[in-house]
């Protein structure tokens, strides 16, 4: 039984070495292809949009449905500018006000509920009609991306500039528990998801946290361009594709990851999030934002 299992343990090894030394070695050689890559993936295009989908887990005490309607629980829309070698990051509140989603009669709802009622498709259809704009792909990612790109890089750190805070929802499965001290704090995956997902501690609570995860963006960015770091880029993509549901091919996604690593800087990612105010609207809070000046930021 034991050689059974170390024999096991051994291919499934293989299989994975095996996985990272193509996707590595095609890394690699993505130099020699990059003009043709390159108008594959920007298709000649000023901008590309992506549309960057955050989803909630399905699992609660009370559901133990994996493959459970969800609501979108982070939604970022990244355009990309090949030609100037820049990125604009918007994020759009989840709870933003929409009077009618595809799929529904039901009046007044957040955008975050098009993923429960049409998934990505009908999602990237409501980002789509509210900042009439045209989206070129998606990503939906869950919390499994996250955890296995940080573990795998050892970790990250991150500032907590409020006082001491803990928190925890046994109503999630795994529960939910933050506990953050005032400082420097070395996050590990499942810690770096509870940062993400903290929304109470901050006074503005939903903006602050939209800010918390572009600054967690940038400094993971950074982490990504140490030369210690970039062997591992292959491995974490490949974390990333097991986890993710897009209508990219993987090699785009590898050119991508090539692409931004070599051209992007952190002095051309421009960080925006859609302003808007708080309005209830019988009984329910929503985040309305002036959709023209939302057109306008995206487009500028």
């Amino acid at each position: 039984m034991k050689l059974i299992k170390g024999l096991f343990k051994f291919l499934f090894g293989l299989i994975i070495m095996i996985g990272i030394v193509i996707t590595l070695g095609y890394f690699i050689f993505l130099p020699r292809f990059e003009e043709k890559y390159e108008e594959k993936v920007f298709v000649n295009k000023d901008s590309v949009n992506y549309l960057l989908i955050g989803k909630e887990s399905p699992l609660t005490l009370d559901n133990a449905n994996v493959e459970g309607p969800v609501h979108s629980d982070t939604l970022m829309l990244a355009t990309l500018y090949p030609k100037d070698d820049r990125v604009k990051i918007t994020s759009i509140p989840r709870d933003t006000y929409v009077e009618y989603l595809g799929n529904s009669k039901k009046r007044h709802q957040k955008i975050n509920a098009a993923y429960f009622l049409g998934g990505a498709e009908g999602t990237k259809e409501a980002v789509e009609d509210f900042l009439d704009i045209e989206i070129d792909h998606y990503m939906v990612m869950d919390y499994q991306s996250i955890i296995g790109i940080i573990d795998t890089l050892g970790g990250i750190d991150i500032e907590w500039e409020y006082d001491d805070y803990h928190y925890e929802d046994n109503w999630t499965e795994p529960p939910l528990v933050i506990d953050f001290k005032r400082g420097t704090n070395h996050l590990d995956g499942e810690k770096s998801v509870s940062y993400l997902r903290t929304r109470k501690a901050y006074p503005d609570q939903d903006l602050g946290r939209m800010k918390a995860q572009q600054q967690f963006l940038l400094q993971l960015f950074d982490e990504l361009k140490s030369p210690k770091n970039i062997i591992l880029v292959p491995k974490m993509i490949k974390i990333v594709n097991d986890n993710t549901e897009t209508d990219l091919e993987f090699k785009d996604m590898l050119y991508l990851a090539y692409y931004g690593l070599k051209n992007i800087q952190d002095d051309s990612i421009e960080m925006n999030t859609l302003e808007g105010r708080e309005k209830i609207i019988n009984g329910t809070s929503y985040y309305v934002v002036d959709k023209e000046m939302a057109r306008r930021v995206v487009k500028d």
